[in-house]
């Protein structure tokens, strides 16, 4: 380390041309804030959309109103007045508006990453009031939450078909398939050769075609494909 540490001194380095380069990095960094705020305010149908369903948690949660929370309030970087469970439900209430945002015009649905949610902060019942946001709002999302304590997310379907429908030329296959499989449910497909078990496996890996809908781990097969994929064993 102490030889690495001479070398480095004894490289040769203009402090007036760094400091010149640092100056005018800051000038260019400045400029492209100003200009994504600038852009990301005049859109204000996405603005008031974005707004109105932040207010519409926060208020639930009970961290403010449209009275309390101006609409430039989205723009803020100066979080650090806040504290504590206010401080956690407040970034709560933008992230989801954020991400219903996002899903609406990018047609993303994004995962629900809940780091650690209970502890000297946030107590249980705030804890509560978010999850029931979750069940009730965001039921087709993933949800993730890594924590010591379990939490009520009664009849997880782990795998949800609606009208799934696959007919072979002479056919077989399978046709208005609905089938839901919770959380810990051990499911037999049983039946004779040609019912259509090996289709129905197979629709449900995405590894043959097929009308109808399917959701495995809460996310739509189609648009969420690696990712169910990379949780899946078949």
């Amino acid at each position: 380390i102490d030889i690495f540490d001479r070398r480095i001194a004894s490289v040769p380095i203009d402090a007036g041309a760094i400091d010149k380069e640092i100056k005018r990095l800051e000038k260019v960094l400045k400029s492209v804030r100003e200009e994504i705020s600038r852009k990301t305010k005049s859109d204000t149908g996405v603005v008031m959309s974005l707004y109105e369903n932040m207010v519409k948690y926060a208020t639930e949660l009970g961290v403010g109103n449209s009275e309390s929370i101006a609409s430039s309030y989205l723009f803020t970087s100066n979080l650090k007045e806040l504290s504590g469970a206010v401080l956690h439900k407040t970034v709560f209430a933008f992230r989801l508006a954020y991400i219903m945002e996002i899903e609406k015009h990018l047609g993303i649905k994004l995962q629900i990453i809940l780091d650690s949610p209970s502890g000297k902060e946030v107590d249980q019942a705030n804890i509560q009031l978010m999850v029931n946001i979750l069940k009730r709002d965001f039921s087709d999302n993933q949800i993730i939450i890594a924590s010591i304590f379990q939490y009520d997310f009664e009849s997880v379907n782990v795998i949800e078909i609606k009208n799934l429908t696959k007919l072979y030329g002479n056919g077989r296959g399978i046709k208005n398939l609905n089938l839901t499989v919770e959380q810990g449910d051990i499911l037999g497909l049983l039946g004779p050769n040609g019912s259509g078990k090996t289709t129905a496996m197979k629709a449900i890996l995405n590894l043959v075609n097929a009308e109808g809908s399917v959701k495995v781990f809460g996310m739509d097969l189609h648009d969420n494909f690696e990712s169910i994929m990379q949780r899946t064993g078949a």
